[in-house]
């Protein structure tokens, strides 16, 4: 499996300059995504909302990793550079489900015959309320 190490190696994980701004708008970002992924699970479109969900989750993420002056080129490796310097912080158990959900997201964009349930699509809306609420807390102090 991959680490981040590994993500740092094959340029995955790059150094760039810090940027609050950025960091910020994209926790914007992942509240609009997360407002529209409540929207659909109001309409029982429980693959957009899966969807939307992740979008929220991964914008948020970026949002860390902006602020910590990294730019990704794979979404895997977000969650090894979260486990490196932010376990403490999220917890082990957080940065798990965030990588299901990854998985998931693949699950519903790429496979024809995989359909979120209305409880899958429940869970990643409620998660992904409370990791942006992490996330703010952490590129906001």
């Amino acid at each position: 499996m991959i680490d981040f190490e590994d993500c740092m190696k094959k340029n995955l994980l790059r150094k760039t300059t810090p940027s609050r701004e950025q960091a910020l708008l994209s926790l914007g970002k992942a509240e609009e995504a997360l407002e529209d992924a409540k929207a659909t699970l109001d309409d029982g479109r429980f693959d957009a909302t899966v969807t939307l969900a992740y979008v929220s989750l991964l914008n948020a993420s970026k949002a860390i990793l902006l602020n910590d002056g990294f730019q990704e080129k794979s979404h895997i490796c977000i969650t090894r550079y979260l486990e490196a310097k932010y376990h403490s912080a999220l917890g082990r158990g957080t940065i798990r489900l965030l990588d299901s959900f990854r998985e998931t997201r693949h699950d519903v964009q790429y496979s024809a015959a995989f359909r979120a349930s209305e409880a899958q699509a429940k869970e990643i809306v409620e998660f992904a309320e409370g990791f942006l609420e992490k996330a703010g807390k952490i590129v906001k102090k």
